[in-house]
């Protein structure tokens, strides 16, 4: 009886290394770049490629990206930050046309990146899209959305509804990432609350949700927007609007933070470690 005893905990040992060697490893960076635009008004695609290689980014979901725009010099910013990363797979997802060129979002993969949909949302300012894309990690399949929700309330509820109603019946794994101009309910009050920019403390929106979703809490600092004091020139101060949510997603361990060194943007760049 002893004997198998200790076989039996011996297959039950050898079952969970298994699972842990089985583990996928992956680190998301979400990063809203201003069209790579730095703090003095020149455009450097290098430093995004940079912030990705450093960090070792497994799947990069970029928002305020330029296509073939005038004002970025006529360059596809999505396929050269790719390119300087060495990051073979990417998909780009236009808001509208801007400027010769188009302007919108994108999502970089080191992993192949199998299906991809540009989901249409309502109509409001300033046209938004959703971009979603299936990724192919080691054969299992992760959905990944970038999001950038429009500033004023109405339109990021309506947006919202619209980004959960695609996706609900979709039993695949799913992490939704990006900036939603929206801070959590318990987030301090800053002089965006009521202001006609509105990334207000938006306790509707938030729940809204999270009660479709799972909102991964940050460590440490928990500011995203202004990046820092050259990008907040009032010292009025900064919120939490950047965040990752997921669903359908039996994870082993979670991380998630802001970067707060080498500021190369007007927002700080989200990282979310998953051991999955």
């Amino acid at each position: 009886m002893f004997i198998k005893s200790i076989f039996v905990t011996f297959i039950v040992l050898l079952e969970c290394i298994s699972n842990i060697a089985s583990a996928e490893l992956i680190k998301i960076m979400s990063f809203n770049i201003h069209h790579s635009e730095q703090h003095d008004g020149t455009i450097s695609i290098a430093s995004i490629a940079d912030k990705i290689i450093t960090e070792r980014a497994d799947i990069i979901v970029l928002q305020e990206v330029d296509d073939k725009t005038k004002r970025t010099n006529n360059v596809d910013q999505l396929a050269q930050i790719a390119k300087l990363a060495n990051l073979k797979y990417y998909k780009f997802g236009a808001f509208f046309d801007y400027d010769g060129g188009q302007y919108g979002m994108g999502i970089i993969s080191r992993y192949p990146i199998i299906d991809s949909y540009n989901i249409p949302l309502p109509d409001g300012p300033e046209p938004r899209t959703s971009l979603m894309t299936t990724v192919n990690i080691n054969g299992k399949k992760l959905n990944v959305i970038g999001v950038h929700l429009y500033r004023s309330l109405e339109e990021r509820i309506l947006q919202a509804q619209a980004i959960v109603d695609y996706v609900k019946s979709s039993t695949l794994p799913l992490i939704v990432t990006g900036d939603f101009n929206t801070t959590p309910s318990n987030s301090s009050p800053t002089k965006y609350v009521n202001s006609t920019i509105d990334h207000g403390k938006d306790n509707t929106l938030m729940q809204y949700l999270t009660s479709h979703w799972t909102r991964l809490e940050k460590i440490g600092n928990k500011v995203s927007f202004p990046s820092g004091n050259m990008w907040d020139d009032d010292g009025e101060g900064q919120v939490e609007i950047d965040h990752t949510f997921i669903k359908n997603l039996d994870i082993n361990s979670v991380k998630a933070h802001y970067l707060i060194k080498g500021i190369v943007s007007d927002h700080r760049p989200l990282i979310t470690e998953i051991s999955w």
